[in-house]
């Protein structure tokens, strides 16, 4: 890992992703390397976890566990639509938030769905 010289309280560091400038002010910056990536693989599983657990608590009924992971997926990408609206960008708090109304929607929905 390449360091350059600190000027101004900035130092550049060249990673296998390309140059990232660390200062003050950009503190969290790396998280914007692989945010999509996380994103996507976080809610995969994530709804890939909420079918798997549906599936089994409905007693193997698929078609219960099919319509909560639908309103699952219906709930997280109107939420993501929310946030484009009003531009809210994609980072570590608001991936966590995105995981966990998946969470609370299994719930709702699941009760719904019984």
């Amino acid at each position: 890992m390449f360091r350059g010289k600190a000027q101004n309280n900035r130092r550049v560091q060249l990673t296998s992703r390309g140059l990232v400038f660390c200062s003050v002010f950009y503190v969290f910056y790396e998280q914007y390397l692989t945010i999509w990536r996380d994103a996507f693989l976080s809610l995969g599983l994530s709804l890939a976890a909420v079918f798997v657990a549906t599936l089994l608590l409905t007693g193997f009924d698929v078609f219960s566990a099919l319509i909560v992971l639908l309103m699952v997926t219906m709930v997280v990408v109107n939420l993501g639509g929310l946030m484009y609206w009003w531009n809210i960008t994609l980072n570590a708090v608001s991936l966590v938030n995105l995981v966990m109304v998946s969470d609370v929607t299994v719930h709702i929905s699941s009760h719904a769905c019984s």
